[in-house]
């Protein structure tokens, strides 16, 4: 062995070290991020079970304290990106803290009507997240039955008819 070939590095330990050490910071990443789903709260939305479906199919991952994590969202730098669309998304619609809403005048109201036209716009769900999540998609049909269930709800919180101390 030569001289110059005495101070060339040893790629074959140096190379699987990093690749350990990679390895190690993206499982202690992955770990980190990990938080185990809360329980179903009681101020949950209450809606008739073909508008829950479709709200639970294309809006509670992002919209609820009840998200599916998919293998990719484990995976820095995607995780980082991931959650930070969930967290944006419970700021601005959390299903899971409905109630709060309900009892807050006006909140309720106000979140119903934005909800309808976001999806009159076709802006939720958006495109991303259905490339990634097919079955998140809504038909006219789905769209349909949200829109007459919100007109419904709307109506309904007009006249009164849910406010608390109201029979």
């Amino acid at each position: 062995m030569s001289r110059a070939d005495s101070r060339r590095p040893d790629f074959t330990i140096i190379l699987p070290c990093i690749a350990a050490m990679v390895a190690a910071a993206i499982l202690i990443a992955a770990k980190s991020l990990c938080a185990a789903q809360p329980e179903l709260p009681a101020r949950e939305l209450r809606a008739p079970a073909p508008v829950h479906e479709i709200l639970q199919r294309a809006c509670y991952d992002c919209h609820s304290d009840q998200t599916r994590w998919p293998w990719y969202s484990y995976l820095p730098p995607i995780s980082f990106w991931v959650r930070g669309e969930v967290a944006a998304g419970r700021r601005r619609l959390n299903f899971s803290a409905w109630q709060d809403y309900a009892t807050d005048p006006g909140t309720e109201d106000r979140k119903l009507e934005n909800i309808a036209r976001l999806l009159k716009s076709g802006a939720m769900p958006p495109w991303y997240y259905i490339a990634t999540h097919p079955a998140a998609s809504m038909n006219d049909a789905d769209r349909a039955m949200l829109s007459d269930w919100i007109a419904d709800r709307r109506k309904s919180l007009a006249a009164g008819a849910d406010r608390p101390g109201r029979q």
